[in-house]
C-alpha cells in the first residue's frame, strides 16, 4: 500500500489518510498533511477566532487593503504554528510570504539579508 509523510506531524501514513486538493489542470493532488494534523489545524483557528481581535481593514503585516478581485480577498487569520498563539490579520499574498519563508524569523532574515547582499 502507498503512504506518505505528513508535512505537520512527520509520521509516514497510508495514502487514505490524506485528502486530495487542486484545481484546474493539477486535479486530485494528495494533499501535503494528513486528515489528522488539518483537522487539529481548523479546529486551533475556529478556537482562535473566538478570541481574536476583530478583523482590521488593512493587513496587518503590509498595511494594504486586500485585493477585491483577488480569489482570497479577505485578511486570514495567522498564527504562531508552534505556540498557536494569535498573531494578526494578514492578506493572502503576506500569509504566503510568511509561509514559504518558514513561517518564522530567520526565514524572514534570511530574505532581508538577501536582498541587502543583492542591492542593485
Amino acid at each position: 500500500m502507498e503512504t506518505k509523510i505528513c508535512r505537520t506531524c512527520g509520521e509516514e501514513k497510508l495514502i487514505n489518510c490524506f485528502s486530495r486538493r487542486g484545481e484546474g489542470v493539477v486535479k486530485r493532488r494528495i494533499n501535503i498533511d494528513c486528515q489528522e494534523c488539518i483537522s487539529k489545524e481548523s479546529k486551533l483557528v475556529r478556537q482562535l477566532r473566538k478570541t481574536a481581535p476583530p478583523v482590521p481593514e488593512v493587513c496587518d503585516c503590509c498595511g494594504k487593503v486586500p485585493n477585491p478581485d483577488s480569489f482570497r480577498n479577505k485578511l486570514q487569520l495567522d498564527h504562531d504554528h508552534n505556540t498557536g498563539k494569535f498573531r494578526g490579520w494578514i492578506c493572502d499574498n503576506c500569509n504566503v510570504a510568511l509561509s514559504r519563508a518558514g513561517d518564522d524569523l530567520k526565514g524572514v532574515v534570511n530574505l532581508c539579508n538577501y536582498l541587502l547582499s543583492t542591492n542593485v
